[in-house]
């Protein structure tokens, strides 16, 4: 539970809903690269 509570308020503060949004907005972002 406490892993899910600390992604749930990662996903608040980026505005996203699951971690599939959460790695689309990193690539916005310029964090994180699709793998090809």
């Amino acid at each position: 539970k406490t892993v899910r509570n600390h992604l749930a308020s990662i996903y608040r503060k980026l505005a996203v809903r699951n971690r599939t949004e959460a790695m689309l907005w990193a690539a916005r972002m310029g964090l994180a690269q699709p793998e090809t």
